[in-house]
Parts: structure tokens; sequence; C-alpha cells
């Protein structure tokens, strides 16, 4: 009877986690179908206002024909030019396309550097590059953030948002004392440590590869002096 009762438990507790993974999906899904509800409104009513927007202009233009027409001008029959027929006309619509879609917010000279500025610190991230220790709140966030979010799934059923996370962490760690903030912060010296011993690494071998480098154009160099003397 005893042995029937754990199989009951375990398999009561297998079935509990399967229903908690299934409700996490059926969250995440029900999430997904309202952005795309969201999505859609706004096509729609993109839609509309596009549509009002040509009802006007066919109002426009059968008024300006009638117009026109009023005072016996032959517009029909004069030849339309149009701007794109020629190279000219094409080259003024793709910049007027391009001025559009690049400088949405020209405020000041500023912010048309800063995409340069980017690509610049790209180019200059080396993937071999020793990673930075991060701080003891950092850490303590990241050994905490699965557990903190586990329990909120567990009492509100709802996956948690970055805000409320980074608040419930941040109470947590402004309840602890001093001495158990101070294990964190040893592990940050010795992340610390880590870090610099691999940052000397990395700068002497760096270091190696442009003598490596440079040793080649000297050799070059050498026997055309030799010839010389």
């Amino acid at each position: 009877m005893k042995t029937g009762k754990g199989k009951n438990k375990e398999s009561s507790k297998l079935n509990k986690r399967e229903n908690e993974a299934y409700e996490l999906r059926y969250i995440h899904l029900k999430k997904q179908c309202e952005k795309l509800e969201q999505r859609n409104e706004r096509l729609l009513h993109r839609l509309h206002s596009v549509g009002s927007i040509l009802k006007q202009y066919k109002k426009e233009k059968a008024f300006l024909m009638q117009r026109l027409d009023q005072h016996g001008d032959n517009y029909r029959e004069a030849p339309a030019a149009l701007p794109y027929e020629n190279q000219e006309g094409n080259k003024a619509i793709l910049n007027a396309m391009k001025q559009l879609v690049s400088t949405k917010r020209p405020k000041s000279g500023t912010e048309t550097q800063t995409p340069s500025r980017k690509k610049a610190k790209m180019e200059l991230k080396d993937p071999n590059a020793p990673k930075k220790p991060v701080n003891a709140y950092v850490m303590f966030f990241q050994h905490h953030r699965h557990s903190v979010q586990e329990t909120y799934f567990k009492d509100h059923k709802t996956e948690i948002g970055n805000h409320e996370l980074t608040r419930i962490v941040g109470q947590q760690w402004n309840k602890l004392s001093t001495e158990e903030k101070q294990v964190f912060y040893n592990l940050y010296e010795k992340d610390k440590e880590r870090y610099q011993k691999e940052l000397t690494k990395y700068e002497s071998s760096k270091d190696g590869e442009v003598k490596d480098s440079e040793t080649p154009d000297l050799a070059k160099e050498s026997p055309s002096k030799k010839g010389v003397v």
C-alpha cells in the first residue's frame, strides 16, 4: 500500500510539472496572439486612413477638372512630363526618399555622428578580449533571478516582467546584512583578479602579434640596404 501511495504522489508531482509547463506555453502564446491582434488593428486603421485619403484625392481631382473645363483650358491635350521619366527626376525622388527615411528627427549635428561612433566602437571590440568583471549586485542578481521567477509564477500564474524582477531582487539585496553582502563582494574581488590576469596575457599576446607582423618588412628592407653598401 505504501508503494502505491508513493507512486501516486510521484505521478501527481509529474502532472503538476507538466501542467505548469503547459500554462507557461499558454501564457506565452496568449501574449503573442495579443501582439498580433494589436498589429492587425493598427494595419486596419492605416488602411482605413489611406482609403479616406484616396477618396478625398478623387474628390479634389474631379473638382479641379471641372474648374479647368469651365475656364476652357485644354489641359487634357498638354504633354505631361513626369519627373521620373528622366534621370534627373529619378535622382531627385531617390534623394527625397533617403532624407525621409534616414533623417526623421534632425535636431542637432551630434545625432548624425552617433552611428559612425557606434560603428567604430563595434569594430574596436575584440571577441578574444577577456570578459570584464561585474559588480557584487549583478552577481547577486544572476544568482537569484531564477528563484524569483519561479516563486512569482507559482503565486501569480504569470511570467514576471523585467521591472518587477529588478524591484524584487533589489529589495532582497537591501535586506541582506553586511556579512551576507560581503560574500558577493569577495566574489567580485576574485573576478577582478581573474580579469587582470587574463588582460595581461591578452595584451602580451597582442604585442607579440604586432611584432611578428612588423618583422617581415624589416627582412625585406635589409637586402636592399646591403646592395647599396
